[in-house]
């Protein structure tokens, strides 16, 4: 039996610019601290070292992502698969869902999937593609 399989990949063009924009603002903390130890401001130093730290695990994510070639979404005729390859991993199989509903917003493709859960329709999983 051959098996269909589709997979969705982390956009390049806008992780890069992402990439650009953490390291600025990772610059930036640094200036900032720079600039609060001279004026002695130990707020300013603990602000600036909390921009640098968030800003650069954004940026070191997001490396990763564009480094690393794992699909982020894998559809199969059996089950959908977000996050492969990452302890967050996360696998619908298809005799689990409910419906799937699909509605176009701002240029951008929604995709909403409810499961079935011991009969009774809870679990929505949302996510979008463009």
């Amino acid at each position: 039996m051959i098996e269909n399989k589709m997979e969705f990949y982390h956009s390049k063009g806008k992780l890069f610019p992402g990439i650009i924009f953490s390291l600025l603002f990772v610059a930036f903390g640094a200036l900032m601290v720079r600039l609060a130890y001279i004026a002695e401001s130990i707020l300013f130093i603990a602000l600036a070292l909390f921009i640098m730290v968030l800003f650069s695990f954004f940026a070191v994510a997001n490396i990763l992502k564009m480094v690393r070639g794992y699909p982020y979404i894998t559809i199969t005729d059996e089950y959908l698969q977000l996050d492969s390859f990452t302890k967050s991993e996360a696998t619908i199989y298809l005799a689990d869902i409910a419906y799937i509903k699909v509605s176009e917003v701002s240029f951008q493709s929604l995709i909403e999937i409810v499961l079935y859960n011991e009969g009774v329709i809870l679990i929505i999983c949302p996510f979008i593609i463009k």
